[in-house]
């Protein structure tokens, strides 16, 4: 038997229209309080629109969900069921990522705010190799990141992939944005090196050994949010080590 998570949650649909998309699985879906039909699609946004209104529900299994809503002056209260833990919380960026209004949502479709960037360490006697892509302070926006790739070219070893609070020392660039002619990222690429590997690496999600001239792609499983003064840092796991990385992410107004 499958194991659910109840998550109840809310959306103020006050402020305008919501295009909102919850990238989970579920097997129930219910519209608890509110005063207006709200529509829903599953699985597509091309599949047809399902009208609910208070107390109805959908029971069906979906693998993603899509709802429309407002303007109406009120917050309306649901509840999902789903097999993992569903990111919707008082925290302002994870609501920003989760509540899109309708007119910027075509900007996100063909890839206004979706960027990549790479960039390499070489190795410094006796100290550890870092990159990474951090959002500074006063972007306006929350990084959202997909994908995580690590290589090494000297020399096999344990690397990381974690958070940073603050940047890292050397400026790169920005990244670039995955629909052309576009503005580069708000994000920055930066790399560094340090004898101090706490210095580069406050907090670590992925630790795995490569071989030399190996190349590790860490897609994560639940999108990793980065608020502005933070960063993700790929670092290698001993000293004397040339490291290259690569980055995608999404970028949300806040």
């Amino acid at each position: 038997m499958s194991s659910y998570t109840y998550t109840p949650f809310q959306i103020d649909i006050s402020g305008g229209v919501v295009d909102m998309e919850l990238e989970v699985s579920g097997e129930n879906f219910q519209y608890l309080n509110g005063t207006q039909t709200i529509y829903v699609r599953l699985d597509s946004r091309s599949n047809g629109l399902i009208p609910l209104n208070p107390k109805d529900s959908i029971p069906w299994q979906f693998e993603r969900l899509y709802i429309t809503a407002g303007p109406f002056p009120e917050t309306i209260d649901l509840l999902l069921a789903s097999p993992r833990e569903l990111r919707v919380d008082s925290n302002q960026f994870v609501a920003k990522l989760l509540e899109r209004d309708i007119s910027d949502y075509y900007d996100v479709l063909n890839g206004a705010s979706h960027f990549s960037g790479s960039l390499g360490q070489t190795a410094v006697a006796g100290q550890y190799s870092a990159v990474q892509v951090f959002n500074p302070v006063g972007s306006g926006i929350v990084a959202v990141l997909r994908t995580a790739l690590s290589s090494l070219s000297t020399t096999a070893g344990a690397v990381s992939i974690g958070d940073k609070i603050g940047s890292l020392a050397t400026l790169v660039g920005n990244g670039l944005n995955f629909y052309v002619g576009k503005s580069v990222s708000k994000c920055e690429i930066r790399r560094a090196t340090d004898a101090v590997f706490a210095n580069l690496q406050d907090g670590q999600w992925v630790n795995g050994w490569m071989a030399i001239n190996d190349n590790r792609q860490t897609n994560f499983s639940r999108a990793h949010i980065i608020p502005e003064g933070f960063g993700a840092v790929i670092v290698g796991g001993s000293v004397n080590m040339s490291i290259s990385g690569a980055f995608e992410w999404e970028e949300i107004a806040i």
